[in-house]
């Protein structure tokens, strides 16, 4: 993990989140939430340059597309989530049926995809439905189909934002 930026303020990442937009979803009404719940258990935020080791190895919780766009598979073999890299391999295997069950969510990866990467937001810690396993160094709090994307496209290093300590109890 190299830092790139050491002292990032929330609203700096709140600008990434609502810059990440595609067109029908607003990750930043989920994501927002899941960062001030985060706020108060942080010291700071800094953005780091993730190598594909680490990338491979981040959590993703359960992901079943956006059932509101009728998406209808679950990403992975269990429910529980996945790692990037797993997800990436299962996306792989399965991209056609994929892509016909949830349309929605394929069309994100599809558009992040293409387009410049952005950061994601880690936690050390789980907050929300953001569950991070014991054996996980990482879990994704915002940009799971950037993530995805990531991998797809077999890049090499992806941003994120990470932070830079923590305080009191975990959220939950």
């Amino acid at each position: 993990m190299r830092i790139i930026l050491p002292d990032v303020s929330r609203l700096d990442i709140i600008a990434t989140i609502r810059e990440a937009r595609f067109p029908g979803h607003d990750p930043a009404r989920w994501a927002i939430p899941l960062i001030d719940a985060m706020q108060d258990h942080v010291c700071g935020w800094q953005l780091v340059e993730l190598d594909a080791t680490t990338v491979d190895a981040l959590w993703l919780a359960p992901h079943a597309g956006e059932p509101c766009h009728g998406d209808t598979m679950a990403l992975g073999e269990s429910w529980q989530g996945c790692t990037v890299g797993d997800g990436v391999s299962w996306l792989t295997r399965h991209a056609a049926r994929y892509a016909l069950a949830n349309p929605s969510c394929w069309q994100r990866i599809a558009a992040a995809r293409a387009a410049q990467p952005s950061a994601i937001v880690l936690a050390p810690f789980s907050v929300g439905d953001r569950l991070k396993p014991d054996d996980a160094a990482w879990v994704v709090v915002d940009g799971l189909h950037r993530a995805l994307a990531w991998g797809l496209e077999g890049r090499s290093v992806l941003q994120a934002f990470v932070p830079t300590g923590t305080s009191g109890s975990r959220t939950s």
